[in-house]
């Protein structure tokens, strides 16, 4: 990660404590921050930036009075050149009493507010929370009033360790991929006790050991919330499973998982199950297990699975979930619509796979679906789901480009690109938003630099129809040469002959075409 400095006071000192994979390649931090952001001949553009800190002393800010100056330039630079930004918040030092009002303060809150809403319509720009920081770690550890007066160096080395471990976390959560679904084991992992011998005795309530699973539930309820498929690998008897699910105070319930294999099976051969009844790659799970033995016998024998280390202190078992299970494999910056109905789609999917089990052949196992899609075009208010959709698919994805939301948006209102956006219904659920497609087109050409789908929707042959509906759209608009583009990964190996079986001719190791009429 190449950070790139940006400030009205001295915040070198950031470099000292940034990890080994992240360093500080440029600064403009005294003042003149604006002249960098505007000047296309200056180290920030033409240096390689992935992040951009920006931390404005308060103070200054106050004399200056250059807000909106600094989210104009801003807002230039990110509309230029493709990498995030850091905008914080800021803080008053020394304390003013200018009245019994306390104008400071009201500055500092009504800058502060002006920020996060800068922040919340530009996807590029991101807060760092300087006055969060000050205040979980305390002004007096945070604040150097020394050096302040000797120097304007206003924040101790503790403050920026804070501010480091900040802007590495929400960095690695906006470019991880995250995981998808979250396998759970049942006894003394969402509820105390063993639920075939204790009954309606395991621990779940409002009060002490029961306490803490009822805390952990309500956080497993809400990753759930927010688009995480859960499923239960559990060995138990599938009702003593249920009646735990059912217990009073349970706030997980047998609704909210997409699968759940309580028996006593191996944890092994039910997790393989798991993932081909979703159509996911074991890659994409975590599991949570309380037992050693099981968890070593998911990880020796499936390593793409994840499986953390489960706390030997139960009083730390919710810090220990927050921090290294959501922190570090299921967080998100935002949720769109068809995060919150993950769980219900992806068990439509399992009766998809049931029935297709028993159909007579997959032409028929696919019309009994009454599969029916929508596709549209530039459509402004599907900028959001195309850019996620961008982020997260990695098997039927032909070329991986990522796109953030700026830039889909660019593309929608260019006079030279179309942006396809797939809609997908059938018997059992409506899917929404599944798959998208970015266009160029130069005169009577057009080059295919994006066509993706959702992995839950492949096998019905709607990626086929998906690209008719381009090509014949195409043609109707006056293009006759039509190029695909594919660029191989680990992960999406299924489509790379896709556009060969689609009728387009190989022409070099990257590109397909296809050409109507005599040209």
């Amino acid at each position: 990660m190449n950070i790139y400095l940006l400030g009205n006071t001295n915040i070198d000192s950031i470099k000292y404590y940034l990890p080994q994979d992240a360093k500080v390649i440029g600064s403009n931090i005294y003042g003149n921050y604006l002249i960098d952001l505007i000047d296309e001949s200056s180290n920030l553009y033409k240096l390689d930036v992935d992040l951009v800190v920006f931390l404005i002393d308060g103070d200054e800010l106050k004399k200056t009075n250059d807000l909106e100056n600094i989210f104009n330039g801003v807002e230039s630079f990110l509309g230029k050149k493709k990498c995030l930004l850091f905008l914080a918040t800021i803080s008053i030092n020394p304390p003013y009493i200018d009245t019994f009002l306390n104008i400071s303060n009201k500055f500092e809150f009504n800058t502060n507010s002006k920020i996060l809403n800068f922040c919340e319509i530009n996807p590029s720009a991101f807060v760092l929370d300087i006055h969060k920081i000050i205040k979980s770690t305390g002004s007096k550890k945070c604040l150097d009033n020394k050096f302040w007066y000797l120097g304007k160096i206003k924040y101790t080395p503790l403050f920026f360790r804070e501010v480091v471990k900040e802007i590495v976390s929400v960095f690695h959560t906006i470019n991880k991929t995250n995981k998808k679904v979250l396998v759970l084991d049942l006894d003394n992992t969402i509820w105390g006790g063993i639920v075939g011998e204790d009954g309606d005795n395991i621990q779940i309530s409002n009060e002490g050991t029961g306490k803490i699973y009822s805390e952990i539930q309500q956080n497993i309820k809400y990753v759930k919330d927010t688009g995480v498929l859960l499923a239960i690998n559990s060995k138990n008897n599938y009702n003593d499973a249920i009646r735990g699910l059912n217990h009073k105070n349970s706030i997980l319930n047998k609704d909210d998982f997409v699968a759940i294999k309580a028996n006593w099976n191996s944890k092994v051969e039910n997790m393989i199950e798991i993932a081909n009844e979703l159509n996911l790659g074991l890659d994409s799970f975590v599991f949570l297990d309380d037992s050693h033995f099981e968890r070593e016998i998911v990880r020796v024998s499936l390593p793409e699975v994840v499986v953390p280390d489960f706390p030997q202190d139960l009083d730390l078992y919710n810090n220990w979930f927050v921090s290294d299970v959501v922190g570090k494999h299921f967080s998100k910056i935002s949720i769109v619509s068809e995060d919150l109905n993950k769980t219900e789609q992806y068990r439509s999917n399992i009766k998809r796979s049931k029935l297709k089990s028993s159909s007579i052949d997959i032409d028929s196992f696919i019309r009994s679906l009454e599969i029916n899609i929508n596709v549209s075009t530039n459509k402004v208010d599907h900028a959001e789901r195309i850019s996620q959709l961008t982020q997260k698919t990695n098997q039927f994805n032909l070329t991986t480009n990522r796109f953030n939301i700026k830039e889909i948006n660019d593309f929608i209102l260019s006079s030279s690109c179309m942006v396809y956006s797939l809609e997908y219904r059938d018997k059992y659920n409506k899917e929404g938003i599944v798959g998208a497609s970015i266009v160029n087109i130069d005169n009577n050409v057009a080059v295919i630099e994006l066509f993706l789908l959702s992995c839950r929707i492949l096998g019905r042959g709607v990626e086929n129809e998906f690209l008719d509906v381009i090509c014949n759209n195409l043609l109707s608009a006056g293009v006759n040469v039509i190029i695909g583009k594919f660029y191989q990964t680990e992960k999406n190996c299924i489509v790379k002959n896709f556009y060969k079986n689609s009728g387009f001719i190989k022409k070099d190791i990257h590109t397909y075409r296809r050409v109507y009429g005599n040209k």
